[in-house]
C-alpha cells in the first residue's frame, strides 16, 4: 500500500507543467521565448494639466514646519485634502496655495490622475515634478513646456475657474494670444494622448464667463480647424475632472478654512445676456456677432463650462450644438421725419461762389438730390450769402449767417432734405405758421384727393390749414 501510494506522488509530480508554480508552492522561471513577446498593458493613469493652479511641495514645507515648530506634530501626517486644510489652519500655506493644493490632491486621491500646474505664483515652495511656473499667454509657451515636461501627454487641460475677479482681472491675465495662439499649440505640438484623441476624451475646459466667451466667439475661425467648440450645463459637469475632484472635498472645511465656496461655477461661470450687450466695445468683435452666437446656445442660464474637444479623423470643427441662428434687431434712433442723423467719415462737398445751383433754388435740390443719402453740404461765406439771397426773395426774410460762417441749422434742414424728396413731392421754402415754430424750413406739397396742402417738416404743422398732419401720411409720402 505504501508503495502504490509512492508511485501516485511520483506519478503525479512527473506530469506536473515543467512552468508556473510547482506542487511544492514553488515558483519555477518559465523559460524564455523571444517569439511569444507581448507589450506590457498600457497604464490607466491619467495626466491633466490645471492652468492657473499651484501645486506646493508638501515635502518641503513640512521639514520648514519642522524646523519652525520642533515639538509640534501634524494630525494627518500622510498627503490628502486633510493634511493641505491643516497646513491652513496652522498657517503654514496660505488659503490659496492651501485651496490648490487640496483640489489637486482630491484629484489624485484614487492614484489614477496625475495633475500637473502652471501659474505665476511665488509665495510657496513648488514641487519641481508637478509645477512649473510660466506665463501661458506666451507664444513659445507650449514648447517650454514640453522641454521642462518632456514626453508628458494629457487628456484634459483645464483653466481653472475657482478665483476670477470681476472688472480687468481676466482681460490682463488670460489674453488673447491664450486663445489664438497657446490653445491651437496644444494641438499642433501634440500635448494629447493620441489614444484619447480616438476616443474623443481629449478636451480643453474653459470657463464660462464673459471674457472666455467673447475670445472663444471671436476666435471661432482659428480654434475651428483644431477643436469642435460646444457648451456644459451644470447636469454635464461630471465629465470635468477638477470639477468633480473639487466636490469631493468637504464643503464646510473648504467655505471655513480654505476660503471659498464649493460651487464657485455659479458664480464665477454665467453671466447674463445684459451684461454681453452692456459691456465695452472689443476691437476683435461686434456686438452683433457677440450677441448673435450668445442668443443660440441652448439653455443659456445653465450653462457653466466651455468645451473645446480635439478633432479626430474627419471630424469638423467649430461650434456644435448651438439653435438656430437668431436675426438682431439693431436699434434705431429716432430722428425728425424725412432729415435723416448725420452719417458718419463721409466726405464734405464743397462748392465755391461760382455755382450754378446756388443761382435757384430748385436746380440746387437737383443738384442736391444726385449725391444721395449722407451727403454733407459746406460752403464759404459767398456761396452762403447767395443762396441766402435766394432765400430772400422766395420768402421776403433774409436769413441769418452764424458766427462761423456756415448756414443756419434750419436753411441747413432745408437744404439737406431735398435728398430725400419724393417723386410726387414738390419742396419750396416757406415759414411754417405754427405758433410754436415759425421756421424757414422744408415745406411739402401733397397731393391728395386732387387738393394740395403745405406741411412744415419740423413741427408736422398744415401751413394753410391750421392742423397737423398725420405722422402717417408723411411717412408714407417719403417712402415712395
Amino acid at each position: 500500500a505504501m508503495q502504490s501510494q509512492s508511485n501516485t506522488t511520483a506519478n503525479r509530480y512527473n506530469s506536473a507543467p515543467t512552468t508556473g508554480t510547482a506542487a511544492s508552492g514553488k515558483r519555477m522561471r518559465k523559460q524564455y521565448n523571444p517569439n511569444s513577446w507581448t507589450a506590457p498593458n498600457r497604464s490607466k493613469r491619467k495626466n491633466v494639466l490645471l492652468l492657473g493652479m499651484s501645486y506646493p511641495c508638501t515635502y518641503s514645507v513640512m521639514r520648514e514646519f519642522e524646523e519652525k515648530y520642533p515639538k509640534l506634530r501634524l494630525i494627518h501626517p500622510t498627503r490628502s485634502v486633510e493634511q493641505a486644510v491643516e497646513l491652513v489652519r496652522r498657517s503654514v500655506l496660505t488659503e490659496m496655495d492651501g485651496r490648490d493644493l487640496a483640489r489637486c490632491l482630491a484629484l489624485e486621491h484614487d492614484n489614477q490622475t496625475a495633475a500637473y500646474c502652471v501659474s505665476m505664483e511665488k509665495g510657496a515652495i513648488y514641487d519641481p515634478r508637478r509645477h512649473l511656473t510660466a506665463n501661458f499667454n506666451r507664444t513659445n509657451f507650449v514648447r517650454d513646456f514640453q522641454a521642462y515636461f518632456p514626453g508628458v501627454k494629457f487628456r484634459q487641460i483645464i483653466l481653472d475657474y475657482f478665483w476670477i475677479p470681476k472688472g480687468s482681472w481676466a482681460m490682463s491675465h488670460w489674453r488673447r494670444s491664450f486663445f489664438t495662439d497657446t490653445l491651437p499649440n496644444f494641438v499642433t505640438l501634440k500635448c494629447f494622448e493620441p489614444e484619447d484623441v480616438l476616443i474623443d476624451k481629449a478636451c480643453v475646459y474653459l470657463p464660462f464667463c464673459l471674457h472666455c466667451a467673447k475670445q472663444v466667439i471671436a476666435a471661432e475661425k482659428i480654434l475651428s480647424k483644431h477643436y469642435q467648440m460646444s457648451f456644459l450645463t451644470k447636469s454635464e459637469l461630471s465629465e470635468h475632472d477638477l470639477w468633480t475632484a473639487t466636490n469631493t472635498i468637504e464643503p464646510s472645511a473648504m467655505q471655513n478654512w480654505l476660503g471659498k465656496a464649493i460651487a464657485q461655477e455659479d458664480l464665477y461661470c454665467t453671466f447674463a445676456m445684459s451684461e454681453a450687450v452692456e459691456s465695452m466695445e472689443c476691437e476683435f468683435i461686434d456686438k452683433e456677432t457677440l450677441s448673435n452666437t450668445l442668443l443660440r446656445i441652448k439653455d443659456f442660464s445653465n450653462v457653466r463650462m466651455i468645451k473645446l474637444k480635439v478633432l479626430s479623423g474627419d471630424q469638423e470643427g467649430g461650434f456644435v450644438g448651438l439653435g438656430e441662428r437668431v436675426k438682431v434687431k439693431k436699434k434705431r434712433r429716432r430722428v425728425p421725419v424725412c432729415v435723416p442723423s448725420p452719417q458718419r467719415n463721409v466726405k464734405a462737398k464743397v462748392f465755391n461762389s461760382n455755382s450754378e445751383f446756388i443761382k435757384d433754388i430748385r436746380s440746387a435740390l437737383h443738384a442736391v438730390s444726385k449725391f444721395g443719402k449722407g451727403w454733407k453740404w459746406r460752403a464759404n461765406r459767398n456761396d452762403i450769402a447767395s443762396f441766402n439771397d435766394s432765400i430772400a426773395k422766395k420768402t421776403g426774410e433774409d436769413p441769418s449767417l452764424s458766427d462761423n460762417g456756415s448756414m443756419s441749422g434750419d436753411n441747413r434742414l432745408w437744404f439737406i432734405s431735398g435728398i430725400y424728396s419724393a417723386s410726387r413731392v414738390i419742396q419750396s421754402p416757406a415759414i411754417c405758421q405754427s405758433d410754436d415754430c415759425h421756421l424757414v424750413a422744408c415745406s411739402q406739397w401733397l397731393a391728395d384727393d386732387g387738393e394740395t396742402w403745405q406741411c412744415c417738416l419740423d413741427c408736422q404743422h398744415d401751413f394753410y390749414g391750421g392742423f397737423p398732419m398725420e405722422k402717417d401720411d408723411i411717412a408714407a409720402a417719403c417712402e415712395d
